[in-house]
């Protein structure tokens, strides 16, 4: 499997892609691999008390079957390149107020070399705190080749 094929189930099909790397975890590849499609299915329906329909466990078959030749590093790396989102329901998230949830008045912001912070007021509560980021590289855009070709080139 290759990254874009990972990352387009990491945006469409989210709940098939995290339970086959579920079962790939939980079963290894050389298993997997050796094992007829039908023996996972049924041994998946029981595992899962029968609550998705059969095409779907199909497909979270096939899925971990694709993911199966790929070394787990190779897994993780794309776990962590792809659009996946492992936050905590916990975890901060930049405009939403830590103690409310509502949003964030941004005031002075303050760079550094690498990142900075912006003071902020919640609008609802009136908590006021700073937001600190870091610099780190994200993802490429915009690329395009020596001829002026999107790169990646657009699927039809």
């Amino acid at each position: 499997m290759t990254f874009e094929v990972f990352n387009k189930l990491a945006c469409n099909n989210r709940m098939v892609l995290l339970m086959a790397i579920d079962l790939l975890m939980q079963n290894g590849r050389t298993f997997l691999q050796n094992t007829e499609i039908t023996v996972l299915v049924t041994a998946l329906k029981t595992d899962t008390k029968k609550l998705f329909a059969e095409y779907l466990l199909e497909e979270i078959v096939n899925t971990a079957k694709e993911l199966a030749p790929l070394r787990t590093c190779q897994v993780l790396d794309y776990v962590k390149r792809s659009e996946l989102d492992f936050k905590k329901p916990s975890d901060p998230e930049s405009g939403i107020c830590p103690i409310c949830g509502d949003a964030l008045e941004y005031g002075v912001d303050e760079l550094s070399e690498d990142g900075g912070s912006i003071e902020w007021t919640c609008s609802n509560c009136g908590a006021t705190g700073e937001e600190y980021y870091k610099k780190v590289f994200d993802k490429h855009s915009n690329v395009f080749d020596c001829e002026g070709n999107p790169f990646p080139p657009p699927t039809r």
